[in-house]
């Protein structure tokens, strides 16, 4: 297990409206008898420091261990949630976790953070060929970059990983080994609506 120490902080994204879950919380949503919140929260304090969550409002980290940051640009997706992760960080290495991913493994975590190297600025996932730009890592250097996607209205995270600028090295794990670990891919299950919440 990678300790606090390990060089990663991690941030947590949760400034988006919801809509889809009629503007509910997402990292308060009660998760077997748990916010989604306090179980990420769990799993990254003993890995990461310090931690942070994106949101829209101060209010939304009352009652949780964790720093309010806010959007690098406002309103503009994920993408902005990143850029404002990694301008945040005193950290190289920032590990994003999107709000609503309840099942994340342990042992998929570590994987994930053992991987650092000098040569990649972003480590991620692709299980079954499906891009998990929300359960990454991403290097400090890459805010530039960001920044002038963000400018120019390429906002697709996706994209970002999937086909990188020049000069953007991108590692994604072995699939074979993240299947192994999770061989039913829970890790990447998200809740976008109210009826997803019935199926946890």
């Amino acid at each position: 297990m990678s300790s606090p120490n390990s060089g990663v902080a991690a941030v947590i994204l949760n400034g988006g409206r919801a809509r889809r879950m009629q503007g509910l919380d997402k990292a308060r949503l009660d998760v077997g008898g748990q916010r989604i919140a306090d179980t990420q929260l769990a799993l990254l304090q003993s890995r990461c420091a310090p931690l942070a969550m994106v949101v829209a409002d101060a209010s939304q980290t009352e009652g949780l261990a964790v720093e309010a940051i806010f959007d690098r640009v406002g309103g503009q997706g994920p993408l902005d949630g990143i850029a404002a992760a990694l301008a945040w960080s005193p950290t190289p290495w920032v590990l994003v976790l999107a709000c609503d991913m309840p099942d994340v493994h342990p042992e998929l975590l570590d994987l994930l953070l053992g991987a650092r190297d000098t040569q990649h600025d972003i480590i991620a996932m692709a299980p079954s060929g499906r891009v998990q730009p929300l359960l990454a890592l991403y290097h400090r250097r890459l805010l530039p970059v960001l920044d002038a996607r963000l400018a120019a209205g390429e906002l697709r995270a996706t994209s970002l990983l999937q086909e990188p600028p020049a000069g953007v090295a991108v590692h994604f794990l072995d699939d074979e080994e993240i299947l192994r670990i999770d061989p039913e891919a829970k890790s990447f299950r998200n809740l976008n609506r109210p009826e997803d919440l019935s199926q946890s």
